[in-house]
């Protein structure tokens, strides 16, 4: 139980109001809605977190090509869920269905990002092994792309004309 106590107290403040707004943004995605796009073209950067942690990896090379690879996937993946998930597109408004996976993506991205800095902290030879060197890239990557995707789906599905 102490050990428990240590890792919740031990990332700075700011990390535990942003859990709890990637939460209510996720369970908001979760139900049929109207959005303005432009903020769908801020998720990406949440993807992005974890890139100065990626350039200090021990690997360079593994690291930055698990993470380009997933990144591709990720926005292949995030472009076919948006794809069947957008109803409409008009005056820079998007209407879309509810879906999981956004809130499930933005936990991808927070846990991984909280997983790596507490080995940094506490097991700092873990992230030296291969398994991490490739695998913590891919989960950031697949993350961002992810977003990515669907925004790119958004921005080139057909406009209908307002109503």
């Amino acid at each position: 139980m102490e050990i428990l106590l240590r890792v919740l107290a031990g990332p700075p403040l700011w990390v535990w109001p942003l859990l709890a707004g990637l939460i209510v943004l996720g369970v908001m995605s979760s139900r049929d809605r109207v959005s303005a796009i432009w903020p769908m073209a801020l998720l990406p950067l949440l993807g992005l977190t974890g890139l100065p942690s990626l350039m200090k990896m021990p690997d360079p090379v593994t690291a930055w090509t698990s993470f380009g690879a997933a990144y591709a996937l990720g926005a292949l993946v995030g472009a076919w869920k948006q794809r069947r998930t957008l109803l409409w597109v008009r005056d820079g408004r998007a209407a879309m269905r509810g879906e999981w996976f956004s809130l499930a993506f933005m936990m991808l991205i927070f846990w991984t990002n909280f997983a790596e800095r507490l080995l940094t902290a506490i097991a700092p030879v873990v992230l030296t092994n291969l398994p991490a060197k490739a695998l913590l890239p891919a989960i950031k990557g697949l993350g961002a792309g992810f977003f990515l995707g669907r925004v790119i789906a958004v921005m080139r599905a057909p406009r209908q004309a307002g109503a």
